[in-house]
């Protein structure tokens, strides 16, 4: 919608859910993963969608693209980095 989103991760173990508006702070609280409150912001960097957190750790955000029909998602926390490719299911 816009600037809004509104994403979910759904498995079997864990629901996360997140409501932003581009461009604008606001506090996220990682329930379903590792529990952290933090100040994060999101904004596009050409077509990539990136969010920057600020809290307890340090360096700590995410970053979405799509590239063909792989959703890609990285993530990075005090200079560790995990890589996830998801494929869209025909």
């Amino acid at each position: 919608d816009g600037d809004n989103f509104h994403f979910q991760t759904i498995t079997t173990l864990k629901t996360y859910e997140c409501l932003f508006k581009i461009g604008e702070e606001f506090e996220e609280v990682t329930k379903g993963m590792d529990n952290r409150l933090c100040q994060s912001v999101v904004n596009w960097d050409n077509d990539k969608l990136v969010c920057v957190q600020k809290g307890e750790k340090k360096n700590r955000g995410w970053t979405h693209w799509v590239q063909g029909n792989e959703l890609h998602l990285e993530l990075k926390c005090e200079g560790k980095v995990c890589k996830q490719v998801f494929k869209r299911i025909q």
